[in-house]
């Protein structure tokens, strides 16, 4: 049995250094080029497990995924039952360009996670899982898997991201908000999170969930529960 059952993606990252950001119809060279393991599944499955959470992992990747990928993901324990390979896909990748200025240029292929309506839902990490933590995909899919969630009264945590600005709508976010018992967002999501509700105050979206977690950076996190903040600061680091 495991604790979380985690959806989202699982990429390959490239960060990459440029003198200027390019123009369009233009050409530049890159520098101090990084390839990292990512996506907001594959992350937050890695750092639960490595605390001694126990984890499913669903996703889907591509029939390249590196097997150093795979086995990071197993070597802190994480169940990758559900991170499934899809034929004739590329493993979802996303290709960062930083300028000295911290500007940044960001291209994302999705991969399989860009046609995830057509695979079956991940039924594994739902049914073995207390609880479901829902990241970035395709809101479609994301209704199946916390429709089936909430019918075996699964709590379920929202976090769809940065996704909520493009992928998500008005009507796909309301949708799956209602669903949910929890909701993730940073400050900008939040923004939109409103927007899409139509409201100016955050309290008003404990109105369709239960808890409301608010990460605000070098501030720390809020989590606003009825009536009750908790406020949680940030730990600094020490590396």
């Amino acid at each position: 049995m495991n604790f979380l059952g985690v959806f989202g993606h699982v990429n390959i990252d490239y960060l990459m250094s440029v003198k200027e950001l390019p123009a369009p119809n233009t050409c530049t060279e890159v520098s101090d080029v990084k390839r990292h393991f990512g996506g907001t599944g594959a992350n937050i499955a890695m750092v639960a497990s490595s605390l001694g959470v126990s984890v499913a992992l669903a996703s889907f990747v591509g029939t390249d995924f590196p097997a150093d990928f795979k086995a990071a993901l197993m070597e802190v324990g994480v169940d990758i039952t559900d991170l499934v390979e899809a034929e004739g896909q590329v493993t979802s990748t996303c290709r960062i360009m930083t300028d000295p200025d911290a500007n940044q240029i960001g291209i994302m292929d999705q991969g399989p996670m860009a046609c995830m309506n057509d695979y079956e839902i991940a039924r594994h990490s739902i049914e073995s899982s207390e609880r479901i933590h829902i990241g970035t995909g395709r809101p479609a899919y994301y209704r199946r898997v916390m429709e089936l969630a909430a019918e075996l009264k699964k709590p379920i945590y929202f976090d769809p991201a940065q996704e909520i600005h493009y992928v998500y709508d008005a009507k796909a976010f309301r949708e799956l908000l209602e669903l949910a018992n929890v909701m993730f967002a940073n400050k900008s999501e939040l923004a939109t999170a409103l927007r899409y509700l139509g409201e100016e105050d955050e309290t008003a979206l404990l109105e369709h969930v239960d808890t409301l977690i608010i990460t605000e950076g070098a501030e720390g996190s809020r989590i606003l529960h009825g009536n009750d903040i908790i406020r949680i600061p940030a730990i600094t680091p020490e590396r």
